[in-house]
């Protein structure tokens, strides 16, 4: 499990953990969503710890062996340090060894070249001697003779020194190769130092590492010890619940048995009045049967009426519209008649205005005037007589109407003054 996911989970815990104090109480029946989660929080938090307790430990342990070994490695370069300087003396002793080779060689040289010049000299004495030579040439012979008797006791003390040199040599060379072989050893634990240094210094650098992740999971494990008490608070508050919890049970199931007894007694007192009851029941379905055949009988009725009232629908419509065609012919009568009376006022005026131009005059009546008067007189007795008629026809349609509508249904009757 990683932190994230840890720390995600244990951020439900606590929301669920405080839900869970605030709806706490003895009526509260039902265990906190969180239950499960704080359980698999539990055992991811002991797996994880175990986990890194052991891979801790074998950090350290793998740290440990690595810093004994880099401290025994430090150890052996420090004496290949130690050699080193050794050989560097004796690397300085070579050299004024070499030095001292190289006079001896410059003396044995110049010995030589003495030997060759005595010898010269001794030849050419050797022939002075034969010819006779002067006096001067015995002075200058014992005088080389001097000067070689010199040289043969200095090229002694050469020999001798140079049979020194030689055995020094000798043994200088000896050791020369001793070094030599040596100083290659050194060399190679020189580099085993060296990469013993930059394997000691990664080995440092993850020793910090593992110092960090160490001080960062301490710091986690601080930070995890609230959640821990949290745990433990939770688990003692979830106990008194649970406590709580089966004392209620047990008072529920005493009430569920004490019901269900009482649920028998009632099915026994059911029982009984049903036995009572199941004759007035008999006689009731009888009555509802005669109820029933009733009821078909009325609505056998009152289809039938249905039927009739749907053809009393239908000549009342058939009525209305002829009605309504007579009124519609009546309102043209009417207006006819109006029109004829407007001009028969007119006419009437006209009459007047001509009969007031002339009052002294008697004239006769004209023949045109007289037939507009008939005229007039005759229309309006037409339309007054047309007016009864059709008044009297209205009238007569409408009692007919009512009657019959009275006659079948009574509700008709609202039909057709409603309309």
């Amino acid at each position: 499990m990683t932190q994230n996911s840890c720390r995600a989970v244990e951020t439900r815990f606590v929301h669920g953990l405080t839900e869970g104090r605030c709806r706490n109480g003895r009526g509260n029946l039902v265990l906190s969503s969180c239950e499960p989660e704080l359980q698999e929080l539990m055992r991811q938090i002991d797996i994880m710890i175990s986990q890194q307790r052991t891979q801790w430990e074998a950090e350290i342990w793998t740290t440990q062996v690595q810093l004994k070994t880099a401290q025994e490695e430090l150890s052996t370069s420090r004496e290949l340090l130690q050699r080193k300087e050794l050989e560097q003396q004796e690397s300085t002793k070579a050299e004024l060894i070499s030095k001292y080779e190289q006079q001896l060689q410059k003396v044995c040289e110049e010995l030589n070249k003495l030997k060759r010049s005595y010898q010269k000299l001794h030849r050419k004495h050797m022939k002075q001697d034969s010819t006779g030579a002067k006096d001067s040439d015995h002075s200058e012979v014992s005088r080389l003779k001097e000067k070689i008797e010199e040289q043969q006791r200095h090229s002694a003390d050469w020999e001798q020194q140079c049979v020194k040199y030689q055995k020094q040599l000798a043994t200088i060379e000896t050791l020369n190769k001793s070094l030599t072989q040596e100083s290659q050893w050194s060399l190679s634990k020189e580099r085993e130092h060296k990469d013993c240094c930059s394997q000691l210094q990664h080995l440092q650098a993850q020793l910090e590492k593992t110092q960090d992740s160490l001080h960062s999971q301490a710091l986690e494990l601080e930070r995890l010890r609230p959640l821990e008490v949290w745990l433990g608070q939770y688990q003692r508050e979830k106990k008194v619940r649970m406590n709580d919890l089966e004392r209620i049970i047990l008072i529920l199931a005493i009430q569920a048995e004490r019901l269900k007894q009482l649920l028998q007694a009632k099915d026994q007192e059911l029982q009984r009045a049903q036995q009572t009851h199941s004759g007035e029941v008999e006689g009731m379905r009888s009555e509802v049967s005669k109820l029933t055949s009733e009821l078909h009988q009325r609505d056998r009725a009152i289809s039938s009426h249905n039927g009739s009232m749907c053809s009393i629908r239908e000549q009342l419509r058939e009525e209305q519209q002829q009605t309504e065609q007579r009124t519609i012919q009546l309102k043209m009568t009417q207006a006819q008649l109006e029109t004829l009376k407007g001009e028969n006022q007119h006419l009437k005026s006209l009459l007047q205005r001509q009969d007031s131009r002339s009052p002294k005059e008697s004239l006769p009546p004209s023949p045109s005037g007289g037939m507009v008067s008939r005229f007039l007189e005759e229309e309006t007795l037409r339309s007054k007589e047309l007016l009864q008629i059709l008044d009297s026809h209205i009238q007569n349609m409408t009692d007919n109407n009512t009657r019959t509508v009275s006659k079948y249904l009574p509700s008709a009757l609202k039909w057709k003054t409603a309309t």
